[in-house]
């Protein structure tokens, strides 16, 4: 048993990773601002520590105790990336060296976007040039070289995942939504290549990452199969019941509706899920990943293929009324 600390453990992708260690009998505290939405945590058996990551002054006692953490909070909605995912890691850092330097370990949830888009030809693999295109890939980028200064008296495994879908995610709905009227827009065409993940199989690779012994290390993720977005249609069609085609939209009609959401962001001061940088991300061809390295040396093993994952998430919809 272990005491493990995680930040965003209250969001869709933490509230399984919480779900999971609690059934291993570790000991969990969670990081949660004051104001933060526990929905998916109600009931479970986590220690809240006090504290957001913005703060550091905050940070001291949330760490103090810790044999482990899970660094899995981060920004998704643009402008501000950096607050959380550059800034707000460094924070965190800087108050394990303080208040608890003997740490353990340390598991990064990072993202595929950090690296950059796979070469022309073949998926991504670590070997490959870091080259973020949108500011949260370099944000992200930037979280991973502040976690550096923890080593080499802490273990740092970074994980950087695909897409990533399950049950309680609400991003996918922006896939499904229109799946179910029988059409899927995409921005890069047909031939975009990508690579997918299901909740649980990324819980697994953390939970991997905690029990590995030896140097930590930076390793893609992903289901192991190379997708591309036209197939996104037929297995969804297929788990919905419809007949969906694949409808490429102008890459200029994308990039304004970017521009605007972005506009009105600035406008209303909410951010928005889609904008300029999340445009940069999806007119990229080859979002495909080659997790061997994970496999060799963590014993990564995805069990979902993406019509399992998708239809377990489809049914968790339909239960709880999201579709």
């Amino acid at each position: 048993m272990s005491r493990i600390l995680v930040t965003g453990g209250s969001g869709f992708i933490g509230s399984h990773l919480v779900e999971a260690l609690i059934a291993q009998g570790h000991q969990v505290a969670c990081l949660l601002r004051r104001e933060q939405d526990r929905t998916w945590i109600k009931g479970l058996d986590i220690t809240p520590a006090r504290g957001d990551l913005s703060d550091p002054e905050s940070l001291g006692r949330a760490v103090r105790k810790a044999e482990a953490i899970c660094h899995l909070a981060g920004e998704t909605k643009g402008p501000k990336f950096d607050r959380i995912n550059a800034r707000g890691t460094a924070n965190l850092v800087s108050a394990v060296q303080t208040h608890c330097p003997g740490l353990k370990k340390l598991v990064y949830l990072s993202s595929m976007a950090a690296q950059g888009p796979g070469p022309a030809g073949r998926p991504l693999t670590e070997a490959d040039p870091e080259r973020p295109v949108s500011a949260y890939g370099r944000s992200k980028l930037a979280g991973e070289a502040a976690l550096a200064a923890l080593e080499p008296n802490t273990e740092v495994t970074v994980l950087r995942p695909p897409v990533v879908y399950g049950p309680r995610d609400d991003k996918t709905l922006a896939l499904v939504s229109p799946a179910r009227r029988g059409f899927l827009p995409l921005v890069r065409g047909r031939a975009q290549r990508i690579s997918l993940l299901y909740v649980t199989d990324l819980v697994q690779a953390v939970l991997l990452a905690l029990e590995k012994s030896g140097p930590g290390g930076k390793y893609l993720l992903s289901d192991g199969d190379i997708h591309r977005t036209a197939d996104l249609g037929k297995i969804l069609g297929g788990l919905l019941k419809v007949r969906v085609r694949a409808v490429p939209l102008p890459r200029s009609l994308v990039g304004l509706a970017a521009l605007l959401s972005d506009g009105w962001s600035c406008l209303s001061g909410s951010p928005s899920i889609f904008g300029w940088d999340k445009y940069l991300e999806l007119r990229q061809p080859n979002w495909s990943a080659d997790c061997s390295a994970a496999r060799e040396k963590l014993g990564f093993s995805p069990r979902y293929r993406a019509g399992q994952g998708f239809e377990i998430t489809l049914n968790w919809y339909r239960n709880n009324g999201w579709i």
